[in-house]
Protein backbone atom coordinates (compact mmCIF):
# COMPACT_ATOMS: atom_id res chain seq x y z
CA UNK A 1 0.00 0.00 0.00
CA UNK A 2 3.25 2.15 0.58
CA UNK A 3 3.87 1.96 -3.11
CA UNK A 4 0.51 2.29 -4.62
CA UNK A 5 -0.99 5.26 -3.11
CA UNK A 6 1.90 7.40 -4.43
CA UNK A 7 1.52 5.71 -7.54
CA UNK A 8 -1.58 6.41 -7.78
CA UNK A 9 -1.38 10.13 -6.91
CA UNK A 10 1.78 11.27 -8.38
CA UNK A 11 1.32 9.15 -11.51
CA UNK A 12 -1.96 8.11 -12.35
CA UNK A 13 -4.40 10.43 -11.33
CA UNK A 14 -1.83 13.46 -12.38
CA UNK A 15 -1.64 11.43 -15.89
CA UNK A 16 -5.79 11.41 -16.13
CA UNK A 17 -5.99 14.90 -15.30
CA UNK A 18 -3.39 15.87 -17.55
CA UNK A 19 -5.61 14.37 -20.16
CA UNK A 20 -8.56 16.09 -19.35
CA UNK A 21 -9.99 12.78 -18.72
CA UNK A 22 -11.86 13.78 -15.22
CA UNK A 23 -13.53 17.42 -16.81
CA UNK A 24 -15.45 14.95 -19.58
CA UNK A 25 -16.08 12.56 -17.02
CA UNK A 26 -16.67 14.50 -13.28
CA UNK A 27 -20.96 15.71 -13.12
CA UNK A 28 -21.37 19.22 -12.48
CA UNK A 29 -22.09 18.28 -8.89
CA UNK A 30 -19.20 16.56 -8.43
CA UNK A 31 -18.08 13.45 -6.33
CA UNK A 32 -18.19 13.21 -2.64
CA UNK A 33 -15.54 10.33 -1.95
CA UNK A 34 -15.43 8.70 1.43
CA UNK A 35 -13.04 6.39 2.80
CA UNK A 36 -12.93 4.70 5.75
CA UNK A 37 -9.54 2.68 7.11
CA UNK A 38 -11.57 0.31 9.73
CA UNK A 39 -14.18 0.64 12.13
CA UNK A 40 -13.96 -0.30 15.45
CA UNK A 41 -15.83 -2.90 17.13
CA UNK A 42 -18.43 -1.94 19.39
CA UNK A 43 -16.48 -3.34 22.65
CA UNK A 44 -13.52 -1.80 21.81
CA UNK A 45 -11.31 -0.18 24.34
CA UNK A 46 -8.47 1.89 23.09
CA UNK A 47 -5.60 0.46 23.40
CA UNK A 48 -2.76 2.37 20.75
CA UNK A 49 -4.27 6.26 19.88
CA UNK A 50 -2.26 6.52 16.78
CA UNK A 51 -3.27 3.13 15.40
CA UNK A 52 -7.18 3.38 16.65
CA UNK A 53 -7.24 7.31 15.13
CA UNK A 54 -7.35 6.05 11.87
CA UNK A 55 -10.59 3.68 12.33
CA UNK A 56 -13.98 5.02 12.84
CA UNK A 57 -17.10 4.32 15.66
CA UNK A 58 -20.11 2.24 14.56
CA UNK A 59 -22.10 4.84 15.12
CA UNK A 60 -20.68 7.34 13.25
CA UNK A 61 -20.07 5.23 9.96
CA UNK A 62 -23.97 4.36 10.28
CA UNK A 63 -24.64 7.99 10.93
CA UNK A 64 -22.51 8.74 7.26
CA UNK A 65 -25.12 6.26 5.31
CA UNK A 66 -28.35 7.56 6.60
CA UNK A 67 -28.25 11.24 6.30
Amino acid sequence: MRFVSPLLKRAVYSALHGTGYFGRTTPAAGYAVVSYHGVLPADHSVSDKFLDGNLVQPEIFRRNFNS
